[in-house]
């Protein structure tokens, strides 16, 4: 099993994957549906690492990707991610036992290794696609071009230990590129580099993760233009659009023709808005904390899923949930409902 850090690199990289896929599609549906695909598409390579379902991957990536700078970089740190994830299972270089199958008894999976490999053959299969057939060096550039993520991939795939003809392999594919001029001289000497220092690449990503949502919670922040984009049908739209019209209109049914994207006041946002959304980050942090502080007093969970403490000071349980539907709430609908 894969460390605690590691899914959680691969948690932050698979959710800016999924972000830029929603902004990069209309509806907001169809970048989810594009996720789901790719994530089949991985498990399908993970689970038997075939040419045909590694081709599969590099024409989804060809289709969605590659004229993308952005998704290029995102989908690159996913990969990487899930390697260094891979790198770090206990005996990881063992086949795995995968759910018999009828008839057929007991069906082995490849080994973390070997989906290690399975992440560069994609992207070597991508290269080969864009750079030879397309004529295209915009996706050996744009990989080029992103730092560390790249050697840390090679660092993830060459860690395991005592494992001579996997090393080869990987040092093949490097000779490979090198002999097609994919990448500058560099380029190539520092994926080779990568080689001699497993896993240094794996603190660069998580690092990168940290700093990102340490900026998020001491950045300014201010209102997007709309709440939901103005082109998208109305079944697409955030839920919170409906809100104003159930304000207006509370014992109406809605016209679906007047659900639409809400336009948001320019500015800097009210105070307490702000507070709850660094309130929201910081629960965010907890669920994928790596570290337990003993003195800190954890809330219990009833049967619920309420979180409940004992107040002190007023002498009663308080309740919340993660939808916010807490008692407090409850109590203030039902005042406002007697007027």
């Amino acid at each position: 099993m894969a460390s605690q850090e590691a899914q959680e690199v691969v948690g932050k990289a698979k959710v800016a994957l999924t972000s830029a896929l929603i902004r990069a599609h209309a509806p907001p549906a169809r970048g989810l549906a594009e996720l789901n695909e790719i994530l089949k598409f991985l498990d399908a390579t993970f689970t038997q690492g075939s040419p045909t379902n590694i081709q599969k991957c590099k024409q989804w990536a060809l289709r969605v990707v590659v004229n993308s700078p952005e998704l290029v970089a995102l989908f690159c740190k996913y990969l990487a991610a899930l390697a260094s994830s891979f790198a770090s299972e206990k005996g990881g270089g063992a086949a795995r036992v995968a759910e018999p199958q009828p008839q057929s008894g007991r069906v082995r999976q490849p080994s973390a290794k070997r989906r290690c490999l399975s992440l560069l053959y994609i992207l070597n299969d991508i290269l080969y696609h864009t750079k030879v057939r397309m004529s295209d060096e915009s996706f050996a550039k744009n990989l080029e071009s992103l730092g560390p993520v790249i050697p840390s991939l090679f660092s993830s795939t060459s860690s395991f230990a005592k494992c001579p003809k996997h090393v080869a392999k990987i040092k093949a594919l490097i000779g490979l590129w090198e002999q097609g001029k994919y990448f500058s001289d560099a380029f190539i000497a520092e994926l080779r580099a990568a080689l001699d220092s497993p896993l240094s690449g794996q603190h660069d990503l998580s690092s990168e993760g940290t700093a990102v949502a340490k900026a998020a919670k001491t950045s300014n922040f201010v209102f997007p233009s709309t709440h939901g984009d103005l082109s998208t049908p109305w079944f697409d739209l955030p839920a919170g659009n409906m809100i104003s019209l159930l304000r207006q209109r509370p014992n109406r049914p809605m016209n679906p023709s007047d659900i639409k994207a809400t336009v948001l006041p320019t500015g800097p946002p009210p105070g307490d808005l702000v507070d709850a959304v660094k309130k929201l980050l910081v629960d965010v942090d907890k669920i994928y904390e790596t570290e337990v502080n003993v003195n800190e007093t954890r809330p219990d969970i009833n049967q619920m899923g309420e979180e409940f403490r004992n107040d002190e000071t007023a002498g009663s349980t308080v309740g919340d949930t993660y939808y916010g539907w807490s008692r407090n709430f409850c109590e203030q609908m039902k005042a406002r409902a007697r007027g």
